[in-house]
Order: C-alpha cells, then structure tokens, then sequence
C-alpha cells in the first residue's frame, strides 16, 4: 500500500473508530508503527488531527471533522459502525472499500 492509500486508510479508520493508537492502526493496516507515526506526521498538516503521547495518548480526528465528501456525515458513520459489526468479514470488506472511495 503507498503512502496516499494509507493517508486515506488512517482518515477512514479514525472516522469510524474514532481515538486509536498508532499501534492499532498498524495492525489494522499490516505495517509498522513507525510508518503510521510518519503518515499521521504528515497527515497532520493538511486534516485536524490530533495526537498525545504516553498513558491515555493516541491520536484521533478533532471533534466534528468528518474526512467523508459527497454528503455524507458523522450519524452515517455511526450507522456504518453498527453494520460492520453484524456482517460477515467479506461485506465488511466492501464497506470497507466504499468507505474508503468517499474519503
């Protein structure tokens, strides 16, 4: 995965995770830390995203910032959380990647 689809991937993820660590975003996306701690370094100067380090740190989207275009907003992204809780791995997969299109 390059750099921009990873920038997309972390946006996505923290919209509808919500505050994470760099460490599960890592493991969400299969690479390292360290390579999350430079995409979120450099998505930081173009998107409001906040970071803390240390107990109770992680990083996350400024409260009421959605990345999502075409309309869409926070209440869709909650509803897109429950459903991904309920479906199988192959239709969260999808949303997943329509998720990702509109990011």
């Amino acid at each position: 995965m390059n750099a921009e689809r990873r920038g997309k991937a972390i946006l996505l993820f923290l919209a509808v995770n919500g505050r994470s660590t760099m460490s599960e975003i890592a493991a969400e996306l299969c690479c390292s830390r360290r390579t999350i701690e430079s995409d979120v370094l450099t998505l930081a100067r173009e998107y409001p995203i906040e970071t803390k380090k240390g107990n109770g740190g992680g990083v996350w989207l400024m409260e009421g910032y959605t990345p999502l275009r075409r309309g869409y907003d926070t209440n869709d992204i909650e509803n897109l959380k429950e459903i991904l809780k309920i479906v199988n791995e192959e239709l969260g997969k999808t949303i997943h990647k329509v998720l990702s299109d509109l990011v």
